[in-house]
């Protein structure tokens, strides 16, 4: 057996038995940074945030996690180009790092980049299921007509956000499009209850019930919707529409005539 040890054996077990850490606790810190940032959006009040980021860059003040919180302050500041700079900058670092990517995709969102959105917002809900991702890809889906996909991501959005009129609205508009007008009707229906006074509500819940053949309620609601707006010629051409159908064509050509239209029935 060698009694000796080699001078390269003897460096490494120095390296070993002295603490040196060859970078892993660089990256141990890093990727604990990370951790923190990921759990970024769950937190409440500016105090914790604030603590979470001067957490996050005193444990890695040059890594991906840093780069994150440099473009939420740039987010929070209007600084929306410098801010889709910095969230590529973190996934240049951390190709995996989902609340980057979600919030990248809502900033393509808000400039109207739908396809570029609609993936990033994608790799987003890998890591966490943010409402805010759901409500992204559920309007993106929606205006390109995949009522389906829309419609999971409206109701995962709305498990959160379920006091946002808005949404149920939305979710409203697809039922109605996929001829589900009992679901169509129950959406503008809780819009209502959230915001009584929802011109888009009350015309959603109208045209569910013209849907249905419902036709009295429909003009009860139209009617409703008409005090509150009386020059509103979407409503005076759903009414005429309404009329028509009970084969009310005197009614009917003078809310035609009201919207502009001429019935060419």
């Amino acid at each position: 057996m060698n009694k000796y040890i080699t001078a390269p054996s003897l460096i490494l077990l120095v390296l070993l038995t002295t603490g040196f850490n060859w970078g892993f606790g660089h990256r141990d810190k890093c990727g604990e940074a990370k951790e923190v940032a990921a759990g970024f959006a769950e937190l409440k009040g500016a105090a914790e945030q604030n603590e979470a980021e001067a957490r996050i860059q005193k444990l890695c003040p040059d890594g991906s996690a840093s780069h994150f919180i440099t473009a939420l302050k740039l987010e929070r500041a209007g600084d929306t180009e410098q801010a889709i700079a910095e969230y590529r900058e973190t996934l240049k670092d951390a190709p995996e790092f989902p609340v980057a990517n979600g919030n990248l995709g809502l900033l393509y969102l808000q400039k109207g980049l739908s396809d570029e959105a609609a993936l990033e917002l994608s790799k987003g809900l890998q890591g966490q299921a943010d409402p805010r991702y759901h409500k992204g890809l559920a309007r993106i889906f929606a205006s390109s007509k995949l009522f389906a996909l829309a419609g999971y991501h409206y109701r995962e959005a709305l498990k959160v956000f379920s006091a946002d009129a808005a949404l149920h609205e939305e979710l409203g508009d697809v039922y109605a499009n996929q001829e589900l007008f009992d679901n169509a009707e129950g959406e503008y229906s809780r819009a209502l209850a959230i915001r009584p006074d929802s011109e888009t509500a009350r015309l959603g819940l109208a045209a569910a019930f013209v849907g249905k053949n419902q036709l009295d309620k429909a003009l009860n609601v139209l009617h409703k919707a008409q005090s509150a707006n009386p020059g509103n010629k979407e409503i005076h051409s759903l009414l005429a529409e309404t009329y028509e159908k009970k084969g009310d064509r005197k009614a009917a050509e003078e809310e035609y005539l009201q919207a502009g239209k001429v019935n060419e029935g």
